[in-house]
Protein backbone atom coordinates (compact mmCIF):
# COMPACT_ATOMS: atom_id res chain seq x y z
CA UNK A 1 0.00 0.00 0.00
CA UNK A 2 1.17 3.50 -0.81
CA UNK A 3 -0.26 6.58 0.88
CA UNK A 4 0.29 10.33 0.78
CA UNK A 5 -0.86 13.12 3.10
CA UNK A 6 -0.49 16.87 2.61
CA UNK A 7 -1.89 19.97 4.32
CA UNK A 8 -3.01 22.82 2.06
CA UNK A 9 -4.02 25.94 3.97
CA UNK A 10 -7.00 24.67 6.02
CA UNK A 11 -7.57 21.47 4.06
CA UNK A 12 -5.94 18.07 4.66
CA UNK A 13 -5.49 15.87 1.58
CA UNK A 14 -5.00 12.08 1.97
CA UNK A 15 -4.68 9.47 -0.77
CA UNK A 16 -3.84 5.77 -0.80
CA UNK A 17 -3.58 2.95 -3.30
CA UNK A 18 -3.16 -0.81 -2.81
CA UNK A 19 -2.66 -3.77 -5.15
CA UNK A 20 -3.01 -7.52 -4.59
CA UNK A 21 -2.39 -10.42 -6.95
CA UNK A 22 -2.75 -14.09 -6.00
CA UNK A 23 -2.73 -17.28 -8.04
CA UNK A 24 -3.27 -20.81 -6.72
CA UNK A 25 -2.47 -23.82 -8.94
CA UNK A 26 -3.73 -27.26 -7.95
CA UNK A 27 -3.51 -30.69 -9.53
CA UNK A 28 -5.58 -33.73 -8.65
CA UNK A 29 -4.85 -36.83 -10.68
CA UNK A 30 -4.99 -35.62 -14.28
CA UNK A 31 -7.10 -32.51 -13.53
CA UNK A 32 -5.62 -29.02 -13.34
CA UNK A 33 -7.38 -26.31 -11.35
CA UNK A 34 -6.30 -22.70 -10.82
CA UNK A 35 -7.77 -19.61 -9.20
CA UNK A 36 -6.39 -16.13 -9.80
CA UNK A 37 -7.63 -13.11 -7.84
CA UNK A 38 -6.53 -9.52 -8.37
CA UNK A 39 -7.53 -6.37 -6.51
CA UNK A 40 -6.69 -2.68 -6.96
CA UNK A 41 -8.04 -0.11 -4.52
CA UNK A 42 -7.68 3.65 -4.28
CA UNK A 43 -8.99 6.34 -1.96
CA UNK A 44 -8.86 10.13 -1.79
CA UNK A 45 -10.13 12.04 1.24
CA UNK A 46 -10.16 15.79 1.83
CA UNK A 47 -10.75 17.00 5.39
CA UNK A 48 -11.57 20.52 6.55
CA UNK A 49 -11.31 21.13 10.30
CA UNK A 50 -13.62 23.78 11.74
CA UNK A 51 -14.14 25.11 15.22
CA UNK A 52 -11.68 23.76 17.76
CA UNK A 53 -12.33 20.03 17.34
CA UNK A 54 -14.90 19.44 14.58
CA UNK A 55 -14.18 18.46 10.96
CA UNK A 56 -15.87 17.79 7.61
CA UNK A 57 -14.65 15.03 5.25
CA UNK A 58 -15.47 14.27 1.65
CA UNK A 59 -13.93 11.58 -0.49
CA UNK A 60 -14.08 8.89 -3.09
CA UNK A 61 -13.01 5.25 -3.38
CA UNK A 62 -12.52 2.95 -6.33
CA UNK A 63 -11.95 -0.78 -6.34
CA UNK A 64 -11.44 -3.33 -9.08
CA UNK A 65 -11.72 -7.01 -8.23
CA UNK A 66 -10.87 -9.50 -10.96
CA UNK A 67 -10.93 -13.27 -10.94
CA UNK A 68 -10.13 -16.14 -13.28
CA UNK A 69 -10.99 -19.74 -12.44
CA UNK A 70 -9.67 -22.53 -14.67
CA UNK A 71 -10.58 -26.21 -14.59
CA UNK A 72 -8.68 -28.12 -17.27
CA UNK A 73 -9.72 -26.34 -20.51
CA UNK A 74 -12.71 -24.46 -18.98
CA UNK A 75 -12.17 -20.83 -18.00
CA UNK A 76 -14.49 -18.48 -16.10
CA UNK A 77 -13.47 -14.89 -15.42
CA UNK A 78 -14.94 -11.55 -14.52
CA UNK A 79 -14.38 -8.12 -13.00
CA UNK A 80 -16.28 -5.96 -10.56
CA UNK A 81 -15.64 -2.24 -10.44
CA UNK A 82 -16.97 -0.49 -7.36
CA UNK A 83 -16.99 3.26 -6.97
CA UNK A 84 -18.08 5.22 -3.92
CA UNK A 85 -18.41 8.83 -2.83
CA UNK A 86 -18.88 9.77 0.80
CA UNK A 87 -19.09 12.69 3.17
CA UNK A 88 -19.15 12.85 6.93
CA UNK A 89 -18.71 15.29 9.74
CA UNK A 90 -17.36 15.00 13.26
CA UNK A 91 -19.37 17.58 15.15
CA UNK A 92 -18.37 18.31 18.74
CA UNK A 93 -21.46 19.40 20.63
CA UNK A 94 -19.37 19.87 23.81
CA UNK A 95 -15.82 18.80 24.61
CA UNK A 96 -17.28 15.48 25.89
CA UNK A 97 -20.05 14.82 23.35
CA UNK A 98 -19.36 14.26 19.66
CA UNK A 99 -21.65 13.24 16.80
CA UNK A 100 -20.60 11.76 13.46
CA UNK A 101 -23.05 12.09 10.57
CA UNK A 102 -22.27 10.48 7.24
CA UNK A 103 -23.63 9.45 3.87
CA UNK A 104 -22.09 7.06 1.33
CA UNK A 105 -23.14 6.44 -2.30
CA UNK A 106 -21.85 3.31 -4.08
CA UNK A 107 -22.07 1.68 -7.51
CA UNK A 108 -21.09 -1.91 -8.42
CA UNK A 109 -20.60 -2.71 -12.11
CA UNK A 110 -21.06 -6.48 -11.78
CA UNK A 111 -24.64 -6.19 -10.53
CA UNK A 112 -25.31 -2.80 -12.19
CA UNK A 113 -26.71 -1.23 -9.02
CA UNK A 114 -26.34 1.82 -6.78
CA UNK A 115 -27.02 2.22 -3.09
CA UNK A 116 -27.05 4.99 -0.49
CA UNK A 117 -25.88 4.28 3.04
CA UNK A 118 -26.60 6.72 5.89
CA UNK A 119 -24.60 6.48 9.13
CA UNK A 120 -24.79 8.29 12.47
CA UNK A 121 -23.09 7.96 15.84
CA UNK A 122 -23.02 9.78 19.17
CA UNK A 123 -20.19 9.42 21.70
CA UNK A 124 -20.03 10.53 25.31
CA UNK A 125 -16.67 10.86 27.08
CA UNK A 126 -17.45 9.41 30.53
CA UNK A 127 -13.96 9.84 32.04
CA UNK A 128 -10.41 10.52 30.98
CA UNK A 129 -10.03 6.87 29.92
CA UNK A 130 -13.52 5.84 28.84
CA UNK A 131 -16.40 6.61 26.52
CA UNK A 132 -19.85 5.29 25.69
CA UNK A 133 -21.29 5.45 22.18
CA UNK A 134 -24.38 4.73 20.11
CA UNK A 135 -24.25 4.13 16.37
CA UNK A 136 -26.56 3.28 13.49
CA UNK A 137 -25.77 2.69 9.86
CA UNK A 138 -26.41 0.83 6.62
CA UNK A 139 -23.56 -1.22 5.19
CA UNK A 140 -23.56 -2.92 1.77
CA UNK A 141 -21.39 -5.41 -0.03
CA UNK A 142 -21.53 -7.13 -3.39
CA UNK A 143 -22.53 -10.78 -3.28
CA UNK A 144 -19.56 -13.13 -3.48
CA UNK A 145 -18.58 -13.83 -7.08
CA UNK A 146 -19.18 -17.56 -6.61
CA UNK A 147 -22.94 -16.89 -6.38
CA UNK A 148 -23.32 -14.59 -9.37
CA UNK A 149 -21.27 -16.16 -12.14
CA UNK A 150 -24.24 -17.09 -14.28
CA UNK A 151 -27.00 -14.54 -13.58
CA UNK A 152 -25.78 -11.23 -12.23
CA UNK A 153 -28.92 -9.27 -13.20
CA UNK A 154 -31.17 -10.65 -10.46
CA UNK A 155 -28.59 -10.34 -7.64
CA UNK A 156 -28.68 -7.27 -5.41
CA UNK A 157 -26.33 -5.75 -2.85
CA UNK A 158 -26.20 -7.57 0.47
CA UNK A 159 -27.34 -5.13 3.17
CA UNK A 160 -26.72 -5.03 6.90
CA UNK A 161 -28.27 -2.53 9.30
CA UNK A 162 -26.06 -1.97 12.31
CA UNK A 163 -27.28 -0.80 15.70
CA UNK A 164 -24.36 -0.50 18.12
CA UNK A 165 -24.07 0.32 21.80
CA UNK A 166 -20.48 0.43 22.97
CA UNK A 167 -18.48 1.19 26.11
CA UNK A 168 -14.71 1.57 25.78
CA UNK A 169 -12.21 1.69 28.63
CA UNK A 170 -8.55 2.40 27.87
CA UNK A 171 -5.88 1.64 30.46
CA UNK A 172 -2.11 1.58 30.06
CA UNK A 173 -2.51 2.67 26.40
CA UNK A 174 -4.55 -0.46 25.60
Amino acid sequence: MLSYKEVFSKWIFFSAVAFENNKDNMHLDSNAFSVKNMAVQGRITVTRPFGQLSSFRIGTEIQELGYTTTFNQYVLSGDNYTGAAYMETDLYITSKIVSRLGLRQEHASLIRQNNTAPRISLSFKTSENSQASLAYGHFYQTTDKDFIRTDNHSVKFEKAEHYLVNYQLTKDKR
